[in-house]
């Protein structure tokens, strides 16, 4: 007896979908000009959507990573001059993470790639579909 994951009519290919989205997303990531990770691009993001700062635990918690994998992210990050990190004025345990102007424009110019090649992978769908693509990835 078949597996009914095994039957293309009874619904999308899950691992295939998961393939292309993560290849497209880290093509797209790759090709932008300064050549970040996804996950610091994330990061980056994180930052960037919380006004451009915040701790390094707020970051591990978004990230869904352990604070000293958030502490190392960060260190990477200051050493490609996209963040400034300094010890928190409200607590000396605490880490504030801030972006720079350099961590600013890499933000917009890897989305701007990230988007681009979204925008060229489906640009042979129908706008209704490309609508309820993002919805349904939302």
């Amino acid at each position: 007896m078949s597996d009914p994951g095994d039957d293309p009519v009874a619904g999308p290919d899950w691992e295939e979908l998961s393939h292309v989205l993560v290849d497209l997303v880290r093509t797209a990531v790759a090709s932008a000009p300064d050549a970040l990770t996804p996950v610091q691009l994330r990061c980056l993001e994180v930052l960037s959507a919380s006004g451009g700062r915040a701790r390094v635990s707020d970051l591990a918690e978004a990230l869904g990573v352990v604070a000293s994998s958030a502490s190392r992210l960060v260190d990477r990050l200051v050493a490609l001059g996209l963040v400034s990190r300094r010890q928190a004025r409200a607590s000396r345990r605490e880490v504030d993470v801030s972006l720079t102007g350099a961590g600013r424009r890499a933000v917009q110019r890897s989305t701007a790639a990230v988007t681009a090649a979204l925008e060229t992978a489906t640009a042979g769908m129908a706008e209704g579909d490309r609508e309820a693509l993002r919805r349904g990835l939302a």
